[in-house]
This record gives structure tokens, sequence and C-alpha cells, in this order.
């Protein structure tokens, strides 16, 4: 074949893919309607939070909620009955799903090593209850 009769079919294949666009109608993607952006979109209402530190230092178990002093408790255990969640386990883990479901979620956890010193540190949020 020469590069004329090449340059032919590719020029014929271009017009036959470009008359099927217009042969063919479009096809709907989905039939759920477009989504419209707003000219000035609404701004999101402001989260106010407030903090929680459950922490252990040293074998030492401590809580401090808002308005509270901070509470010293014997055991894991003892914290979570403290919370109102019966529980046989002595675990941390025990403690922050008592605080979750009261509705505090993460915020940072630290673990700090000294010489003759260990801390654990959990910093919770939720939003501000009025």
């Amino acid at each position: 074949m020469s590069k004329w009769t090449l340059a032919l079919v590719g020029l014929a294949l271009c017009v036959l893919i470009g008359a099927t666009a217009w042969i063919v109608p479009p096809v709907a993607v989905s039939s759920q309607p477009v989504a419209r952006v707003a000219a000035d979109p609404v701004p999101a209402p402001v989260v106010k939070w407030e903090y929680a530190q459950f922490q252990i230092e040293n074998g030492e178990v401590a809580l401090m909620l808002p308005g509270e002093k901070e509470r010293k408790f014997e055991s894991y255990k003892a914290l979570c009955q403290h919370l109102g969640r019966k529980t046989e386990s002595n675990r941390s883990a025990e403690v922050l799903n008592a605080l979750g479901a009261d509705g505090w979620e993460l915020a940072t956890q630290a673990i700090v090593f000294a010489v003759g010193f260990r801390g654990e540190y959990w910093t919770l949020k939720r939003p501000l209850r009025k």
C-alpha cells in the first residue's frame, strides 16, 4: 500500500467517525438530574467544640471533663464504672468506648517516656452541648 492509500483510508475513517457522532444520538449516562452549584454557596455553620482529657501516668488513671476537676481512678475498670459502662475488662480501650458512646471522639494521643516515667494522654472532643 502506498502512503497515499493509507492517508486516504485514515481520512475516510475520520469522516466516518465524525459522521457517526452526528447521526447517533447522545446516550444519557445517568437518569439522575445534574447537580447545579449555587452561585453564592451558604457557608457551613461553625462547630464549637468542648474537650476532655483521659490520661495514665505511671499507672494512675485520670479523667478531666469540661467543667469538672481532674478525677483519679484506681483502674480503667473503675473509670468505666464511673462513666456508667459495666465491663469486666481493665483496658484503656474500654474507657475510650465508654467516652465514644457519650459522643466523644479522639482528637490527639501522645505517649511520653522518660527515666522512671511513662505517660499516655488522650485528648477527646465533641460538639459543644448547650
